[in-house]
């Protein structure tokens, strides 16, 4: 008898294994929720850009942007209880934009490019999420007195260059922390996926995912007790260095598009470390291509 797929379980490749084990889905089908939070310490940047039409031609169709900032985040997760709690560190680029989804108009953050130096968290954030992930090699924090100094790099290659001091205020406080309060239902992501069949230019997937802000916890679940958030805001910097096809054979195209858009200069930074929960249960689609 050959393998049988259950319509009401959670399946990756290779699936004929049988239903998955991830962020989402414990081995028994339950969610790992009950079995401790993520300890979240993360570093985020805000600049402001000099021409935002650079940004909206990078923008799914659909969507425009509501505010002229572009925002680099450093996240190291660890604790992680679906990781065996073991930890990653991920690196994301956001834009605040409005989409005209199937729902309605939406507002939120547009998850341009995210970096990850964990292969697990990768591959069940593209298929189950419809997160762009990609790989690359995240240093540890670096800590100078005050200054904390972070890099990324592809294949020993050094691309980015984050900055945090928490000692110096902000560059621009006010505009800082109207950016950081400003109207968001979440954060959009655009899932395209290649289908399998030469010439490879048609698409099994096309659609804009998104993560709520908000999210449930199941009734029957127990949350153990977490830590409140601890949030520094401090000057802040970033660069964003082009990489040659040599250096970076299969994404230098999105650092090379990265590291060209204008800014004129960043406006700060904060730390913020936290616990959470949240295992994304709650993503939805939102707009059919």
């Amino acid at each position: 008898m050959s393998f049988q797929k259950n319509k009401n379980e959670m399946y990756m490749m290779p699936a004929n294994f049988g239903p998955c084990v991830s962020p989402r889905r414990r081995g028994d089908g339950k969610r790992f929720l009950g079995d401790g939070p993520i300890k979240s310490n993360r570093y985020i940047t805000v600049a402001a850009l000099e021409d935002p039409e650079q940004v909206e031609a990078l923008l799914p169709e659909g969507m425009s942007l509501i505010a002229p900032f572009m925002i680099v985040g450093v996240d190291y997760l660890t604790e992680i209880p679906w990781l065996g709690k073991k930890q990653y560190a991920l690196i994301i680029v956001n834009f605040p934009v409005c989409l005209r989804s199937d729902e309605g108009p939406m507002y939120g953050q547009y998850m341009g490019a995210i970096w990850e130096n964990h292969v697990d968290p990768i591959i069940t954030g593209r298929e189950q999420l419809g997160f762009a992930k990609v790989f690359c090699e995240i240093s540890d924090p670096v800590v100078d007195g005050s200054k904390v100094t972070i890099t990324a790099s592809e294949y020993g290659n050094k691309f980015l260059e984050l900055t945090f001091d928490s000692n110096k205020l902000p560059q621009n406080p006010v505009v800082f922390d109207a950016v950081m309060k400003s109207k968001s239902e979440g954060m959009f992501h655009y899932k395209h996926m290649t289908n399998s069949a030469a010439p490879y230019f048609g698409a099994d997937v096309d659609y804009i995912a998104f993560t709520p802000t908000e999210f449930d916890i199941p009734s029957d679940y127990e949350v153990k007790p977490m830590n409140g958030m601890e949030i520094t805001p401090g000057y802040s910097d970033f660069k964003i260095n082009s990489l040659s096809w040599e250096e970076s054979p299969a994404h230098h195209h999105k650092i090379q598009t990265l590291s060209e858009i204008k800014i004129k200069g960043c406006i700060g930074g904060v730390h913020m470390k936290s616990e959470t929960v949240n295992d994304i249960y709650n993503q939805r689609i939102v707009k059919k291509y």
